[in-house]
């Protein structure tokens, strides 16, 4: 079964084009079906009260152990539920609707120096705008769940589990999963800009918002690319490690450094040659696509006009609405 043929089944994600008005039935039904806003607004709103509970009881929050049952409580467990009730408890497309799949071989390349050249990008655009608000030693997730809060393990692994592996795999299934599967029939890219903006929303700080809203359009074209989540996943999971282990100390390096002229400069070489080598396969890509041996799904359908006010009718929804209330509500707490 071919993509097209998927989006086509009956078996797929809820189509969200139909949230129309606000009202309260609207907001949470639609007609017979659930807005996928819907669930950004209850991993959202349970962010907040973990937010929240965090800062009350802050020695309650259970290590590393406690973030990982907390984030598996906050984003995977609503979204499973979410497509068990969409899909009306079918599940013989679910791998292929979703696209959970492994990557290929030769994508191998374009997996690794994608990571490096997004990795990179996002620490830029976060070291630009903590140059201007300071900076705490720590590393944070969705603004919440911080690391300098909790002991120091024994061994990497638990922060790896916590604060990489875990938060990976829960906002692929969610975004580029149930979100992107939700819009894809809309066209490619109103999927990819539509999913990436909500993905930006659990951030839960201004600051990041630019850099989440960036790495969120380039693992949508990663899996444009490879139509595997796992891709997604296994980028997102590098991103995550690098400024976790890496990112904390650059920055804070940068900002007490008085030669940063050295710093820029090998992040620029390794910015441009990790762009390299990701459009060159990127371009073997487009050219297996463009003989017929590797086809890919029209990345704007039917037209850009189209495309674009798709986009923002699905950003002009009532329950889209409220997810932006409560990101900024979540600022001041």
């Amino acid at each position: 079964m071919n993509d097209n043929q998927i989006n086509n089944s009956p078996d797929r994600v809820t189509d969200v084009s139909r949230e129309k008005r606000f009202t309260i039935k609207g907001l949470f039904f639609g007609s017979d079906k659930i807005p996928a806003p819907t669930l950004l607004i209850i991993s959202l709103a349970l962010l907040v009260l973990f937010k929240i509970a965090v800062k009350v009881f802050p020695d309650k929050i259970g290590g590393y152990l406690g973030v990982t049952i907390l984030l598996t409580v906050i984003f995977f467990i609503p979204a499973y539920l979410y497509y068990k009730f969409t899909s009306r408890g079918r599940q013989s497309s679910v791998l292929h609707e979703l696209k959970i799949r492994p990557p290929r071989i030769n994508h191998v390349f374009l997996l690794f120096f994608g990571a490096i050249f997004i990795s990179v990008s996002v620490f830029f655009l976060n070291l630009i705008f903590r140059l201007r608000v300071g900076y705490t030693d720590g590393f944070y997730l969705y603004n919440t769940f911080f690391t300098g809060k909790l002991p120091a393990p024994d061994t990497p692994l638990y922060p790896i589990i916590a604060f990489a592996l875990v938060p990976a795999i829960c906002e692929e299934f969610m975004f580029r999963g149930i979100f992107h599967a939700s819009y894809e029939k809309q066209g490619f890219m109103s999927a990819a800009i539509t999913s990436s903006v909500m993905f930006a929303m659990i951030s839960l700080d201004p600051r990041t918002f630019i850099s989440n809203l960036a790495l969120g359009l380039f693992l949508s074209f990663i899996l444009y690319l490879t139509r595997s989540l796992v891709s997604c996943f296994i980028v997102n999971f590098l991103v995550k490690c690098f400024m976790l282990f890496f990112g904390t100390n650059l920055q804070s390096y940068v900002l007490s450094s008085s030669n940063k002229a050295v710093f820029f400069a090998a992040f620029l070489g390794t910015l441009l040659i990790s762009l390299a080598v990701f459009s060159f396969e990127c371009a073997k890509i487009f050219k297996q696509n463009s003989k017929g041996e590797y086809p890919l799904p029209r990345l704007v359908a039917p037209t850009k006009r189209i495309c674009i006010k798709k986009t923002v009718s699905n950003l002009n929804t009532a329950s889209t609405v409220i997810c932006l209330i409560i990101f900024v509500a979540a600022i001041f707490i």
